[in-house]
């Protein structure tokens, strides 16, 4: 399983029960779970993302926007 989270500019933060339904996916298929793509210009999420990336059972890096495309390529490489 391979999720892209790409938070433009409209993003104004999290609401917790959307972060909490989104924390179950991952929980959820944690057998199947490959890579994560998170696309940001926000500093405190490519931080926490950063801090917090070994809680994943699989690979998971932090994009810039102007990286959108190397982000997709990346997500679906082998």
């Amino acid at each position: 399983m391979r999720l892209y989270y790409e938070l433009g500019s409209q993003f104004t933060g999290i609401d917790l029960g959307a972060e909490l339904e989104d924390l179950k996916i991952p929980i959820e298929h944690l057998s199947r779970w490959e890579r994560g793509a998170v696309v940001t210009h926000v500093a405190w999420i490519r931080h926490a993302v950063s801090a917090f990336r070994f809680l994943m059972p699989g690979e998971m890096r932090v994009f810039t926007p102007a990286q959108a495309s190397e982000a997709r390529e990346w997500m679906v490489a082998a």
